[in-house]
C-alpha cells in the first residue's frame, strides 16, 4: 500500500457462532450493531447491526426542527421532497438462512423499512414498510434504529426503542412480519441502542444504557430487565456484546471516563460479573466498541481511540474450579493492544468471519470503506493492509453493517450520498478488470428492491 493511503498518514509503522463442524460464523455484535452477522455452530443467525452517525446526535433537534419549518414555508405549488433513508443511519441486516439477506433501516420520517434478498430469480425484494402507529423510531440520532438477530433458523428478531423511550420487539418468519410488542415497562430513554446476541438456539439477550447512563440487559429465558450497576457511561452509550462460547455472554461498554469496562456471564456464575477496566487504551466517552469472536473461546476488541488509532486486543476472562465446582473469576487477559491504523476518533470498525479463523473488518475514513482481511487470529491485522472497496462511499461517522450468507460470501451495507441503501458483495471467484486478472475483488451497487420507497412530499 502507497505511503499517500490515508490510513498511514501520522501513524508510526508498529499496527454471529463458532464452528463445531456444523456451521459457520461469528457470535457478537459491535455494538451494531455491532457489525457480526453469519450463522453460528448450532445453526441460529448471528447479527450484527453497527454503530454509526455518531456525528448527527448533536444536530438532530434542529436537523429535525428545520426540516418542519422548510416544510411550513414550502410556496403554493412547490413540493419539499425527502425520499430515502437518514443520511448515515445504522442498518440492520441479518442472514437467517445459508445465502439470504434480510436488511432494515430507519427513513427520514422515522418509519422502519425491510428489504429481502434470496437467489435468482427472485433477488432483491421490498422495500417493506414495517412502521406501526405505536412504534415510532427515533431517527437521525447516533443510537437508535433497527438491531437484527436470528436466534432460530428462517426467522429475525428486530429491537428498537420508540420516542418515548420504550423498547420494543419485531417477528420476522418465512410466512412474514408479526408486527412489534413492548418489552417490559423500562424506559431507556429515545435515544439509547438496543445491543442483542443470540448465545445458543431460540435465545436472546439485549443490552443498553438508559439515558442516565445506566446499564441493563434483558433475557428472552427470563422476560425480565435487570439492571448492571457498577459503572456510569454516558447516556445512550452503545454496548459490544459476543458468545464465544455456547451460552456464555461478554459484553464492554466505555464508561463516562473514556474507560473500556467489561463484564462477563455463563450458565455457572452466580449472575454477571463485576465490571472490571480493560486498560491500555483511552477512548471518548460514548465511544463505540466492537466484540467479534471467530473461533471458539476466541474473543477480538475493536476500538478507534481518542487519538484515532484504531486499536485492537484480544481478551477472555480467566477462572478456574474450586474442588467442590464452584467457579472463581480473575479477571480478563489482556492480549495487549496493537495499532493497525487511523480513523476519525471514535470511528466504528465492524467485522464479520466467512469461514472459521478468518476475520474481515470494515471501517469509514474519508468517506471511503475500508476494509482488510485476517485468516488466524495469530496472522492478525496490520497497518499496511487495508484495501478500499471502491465505489462504495457514505457519510463519515457511519459505520458498514457486514454480513456472511454462507461459507466465503460477504455482504457490506452503507447509506450512500443519495440517501439509497447501498452495498458490496464479494466472492472468491469476483476478479477485477484484465490489469489485475485474478485478483478478488468487490461488486457495489445500488439496491433496488422492485416496490421501491415512496415518494414523500
Amino acid at each position: 500500500m502507497s505511503l499517500d493511503n490515508p490510513f498511514l498518514r501520522g501513524v508510526s509503522m508498529h499496527l454471529q457462532g463458532n464452528d463445531d463442524g456444523a456451521g459457520f460464523g461469528v457470535k457478537g455484535t459491535s455494538l451494531n450493531n455491532t457489525g457480526v452477522l453469519g450463522k453460528s455452530k448450532n445453526g441460529a443467525g448471528v447479527f450484527g447491526s453497527s454503530i454509526g452517525a455518531r456525528w448527527l446526535k448533536p444536530l438532530y433537534h434542529f436537523t429535525r426542527l428545520s426540516a418542519l419549518l422548510t416544510i411550513a414555508l414550502v410556496v403554493a405549488g412547490a413540493k419539499a421532497q425527502a425520499n430515502g433513508f437518514y443520511p448515515g443511519e445504522r442498518i440492520g441486516a441479518v442472514s437467517r438462512s445459508t445465502d439470504t439477506l434480510d436488511v432494515f433501516t430507519v427513513d427520514w420520517f422515522a418509519a422502519p423499512w425491510h428489504a429481502s434478498w434470496d437467489p435468482s430469480p427472485k433477488g432483491w425484494q421490498g422495500w417493506y414498510d414495517i412502521h406501526v402507529s405505536n412504534v415510532h423510531v427515533s431517527n437521525g440520532c447516533s443510537v437508535n434504529s433497527v438491531t437484527a438477530v436470528s436466534p432460530t433458523t428462517g426467522e429475525f428478531d428486530l429491537f428498537t426503542v420508540d420516542d418515548n423511550g420504550y423498547v420494543y420487539r419485531g417477528l420476522g418468519t418465512v410466512a412474514g412480519f408479526y408486527g412489534w410488542s413492548q418489552i417490559g415497562p423500562l424506559v431507556v430513554g429515545p435515544y439509547s441502542y438496543v445491543s442483542a446476541v443470540s448465545r445458543s438456539t431460540g435465545k436472546f439477550d439485549l443490552f443498553t444504557v438508559d439515558e442516565n447512563g445506566r446499564v441493563w440487559t434483558f433475557s428472552s429465558s427470563t422476560s425480565l430487565w435487570f439492571p448492571l450497576p457498577g459503572i456510569q457511561a454516558s447516556g445512550g452509550t452503545p454496548m459490544a456484546a459476543a458468545s464465544p462460547v455456547t451460552d456464555e455472554i461478554d459484553i464492554f461498554v466505555v464508561d463516562a471516563n473514556g474507560k473500556l469496562q467489561a463484564s462477563w456471564w455463563a450458565p455457572y456464575l452466580a449472575g454477571w460479573t463485576s465490571w472490571q477496566q480493560i486498560g491500555g487504551v483511552q477512548l471518548n466517552p460514548g465511544a463505540p466498541v466492537t466484540a467479534i469472536s471467530r473461533g471458539s473461546g476466541q474473543l477480538e476488541l475493536f476500538v478507534t481511540d481518542v487519538n484515532g488509532n484504531i486499536q485492537t486486543t484480544t481478551v477472555y476472562p480467566s477462572f478456574t474450579f474450586t474442588t467442590s465446582g464452584h467457579p472463581i473469576f480473575f479477571g480478563w487477559v489482556i492480549g495487549g493492544w496493537k495499532s493497525i491504523g487511523v480513523a476519525a476518533p471514535g470511528a466504528t470498525v465492524t467485522g464479520v468471519s466467512r469461514h472459521p479463523g478468518q476475520l474481515d473488518i470494515f471501517v469509514v475514513w474519508n468517506q471511503q470503506v475500508w476494509t482488510q482481511g485476517s485468516p488466524s487470529l495469530s496472522a492478525g491485522f496490520n497497518i499496511n493492509s487495508w484495501r478500499q472497496i471502491a465505489g462504495l462511499t457514505t457519510w463519515e461517522g457511519s459505520a458498514v453493517t457486514a454480513v456472511s450468507r454462507s461459507l466465503e460470501k460477504l455482504d457490506v451495507f452503507v447509506i450512500g450520498f443519495d440517501n439509497n441503501l447501498w452495498t458490496g458483495a464479494w466472492e472468491p471467484d469476483f476478479v477485477q478488470p484484465a490489469a489485475d486478472a485474478g485478483v478478488s475483488d468487490w461488486h457495489v451497487f445500488q439496491v433496488k428492491p422492485p416496490l421501491g420507497l415512496p415518494a414523500y412530499y
